[in-house]
């Protein structure tokens, strides 16, 4: 669009303008003219002399078709000193032109306003893109902030303990029921492992168990929950804690999450007075300890915890022994070979899967009343020869201590009687409980 008071060179204009390929869409010749054409037509581009007939100049023109138009104009104008172009305001100075028009600076004029045109609109869609940008961040920064307050209140408010491993079991994070219930302080727990914390020593039955358990969640990736005795900083006694791992869902990160809860007293236990129960478990020593959990945890209606905890332990090796040289029929040499090579759950594993032992199964009875409580337990193997366990007492004829085959001496000092079939497949388990 052309807007020129003089007809000479608006005609004059508009002939080098069509040479050079471009096409003039309208022309006007006054600011008022050139206002409602510029609206009608909707130009890509105007050429505006400054100083036109009428009460609107060139710049008063363009400033209007601005404000309703994003269209580039180039002034024109026969005067070159400084106080005609500080008038126009510079986002409506897109290039002047000093009459009289030549080819040359014409075309130079109209290239520069159409590029700066173009940058003009990437600089106004990427500003308004960053803006969007900071409101999406702002807004996420306050959902984060929201997440963050939810997870204080969530987690540090816990009773239970809330914890992240890295993939080899160390400690990362823990809450503030770590120190409430283990008495391990948040500086001290973060250069500690999860086995750290597990009681009892290196041979000790829990440990191997919570190792296997470890084992083979990391291998299947798959939540896991288990029962286990922690230690306590500064107390010789060891907690009993319902522990659930999983990991985190996240391709770059090998992290696990977990959460472990005290046993909760049961608010029936005063009014127990007795019960029978039967259990039917297949070969793992996993299902092995959550059993001896559940046909024990009654007991404290009747002894101290510390008694209870003791025949649990007793109990449950009495199991595994079933299990192990029961069922799977591996025998104690076999065993002592598999814990020297530490190579004991891989062998345990191969007979659990083998197709003559897998379908085995352990069975247990179980009845207690406020004068006592018996255990019957049966497995389907060929036989056990425990007489040789006790009369080794511990160690082997050479006094070296033998690595397992403690639970039936430990069973020994906890139960008042301990009877066997013949045939060791079998066995009877009774304690008494005292007086009052």
């Amino acid at each position: 669009m052309l807007v020129e008071d003089s007809v000479v060179d608006l005609r004059y204009l508009q002939v080098l303008l069509e040479e050079m390929g471009y096409v003039v869409a309208c022309t006007a010749m006054s600011g008022e003219n050139a206002i409602d054409l510029a609206m009608a037509e909707r130009p890509d581009l105007i050429v505006m002399d400054i100083l036109l007939e009428g009460e609107i100049s060139g710049i008063e023109a363009a400033a209007k078709i601005r404000k309703k138009l994003d269209v580039p104009v180039v002034f024109a104008t026969a005067l070159s000193d400084r106080q005609t172009l500080d008038g126009i305001p510079i986002d409506d100075l897109y290039g002047y032109l000093i009459k009289p028009y030549n080819k040359k600076n014409l075309f130079a004029s109209i290239e520069i306003a159409f590029k700066r045109s173009e940058y003009e609109k990437e600089r106004i869609e990427l500003n308004g893109q960053l803006e969007q940008k900071v409101i999406d961040l702002k807004a996420a920064n306050e959902i984060i902030t929201l997440s963050e307050e939810k997870y204080r209140v969530l987690v540090e408010g816990s009773e239970d303990i809330i914890f992240s491993l890295d993939g080899k079991w160390n400690f990362l994070t823990a809450n503030a029921s770590m120190k409430r219930h283990l008495n391990y302080p948040l500086e001290r727990i973060q250069r500690m492992n999860f086995m750290d914390i597990v009681y009892g020593d290196d041979e000790s039955t829990t440990r191997q168990m919570v190792q296997e358990i470890l084992r083979q969640f990391s291998e299947g990736r798959k939540t896991v929950q288990f029962k286990a005795e922690f230690k306590c900083l500064y107390r010789s006694e060891p907690i009993e804690l319902q522990v659930k791992l999983e990991y985190l869902n996240s391709e770059d990160r090998n992290e696990v999450l977990g959460k472990a809860s005290r046993m909760t007293e049961d608010a029936l236990l005063n009014h127990f007075v007795g019960e029978k129960q039967q259990y039917e478990i297949g070969n793992y020593l996993i299902t092995a300890e959550e059993v001896s959990f559940r046909i024990t945890r009654n007991l404290v209606r009747y002894m101290d915890v510390r008694e209870v905890n003791n025949l649990r332990i007793a109990l449950r090796e009495i199991i595994i022994n079933s299990i192990e040289h029961g069922n799977l029929n591996i025998s104690f040499e076999e065993k002592s070979d598999a814990l020297v090579s530490d190579r004991y759950f891989s062998f345990l594993s191969q007979r659990q899967k083998d197709e003559k032992y897998a379908s085995r199964k352990v069975f247990i009875e179980y009845e207690a009343d406020s004068s006592g409580v018996q255990y019957f337990i049966r497995d389907q193997g060929d036989g056990f020869d425990y007489r040789s366990i006790v009369e080794m007492q511990g160690v082997t004829a050479d006094g070296r201590i033998i690595p397992h085959g403690r639970g039936i001496l430990m069973a020994q000092d906890i139960f008042d009687s301990i009877e066997y079939n013949e045939k060791g497949n079998e066995v009877t388990l009774v304690k008494k409980f005292s007086a009052g």
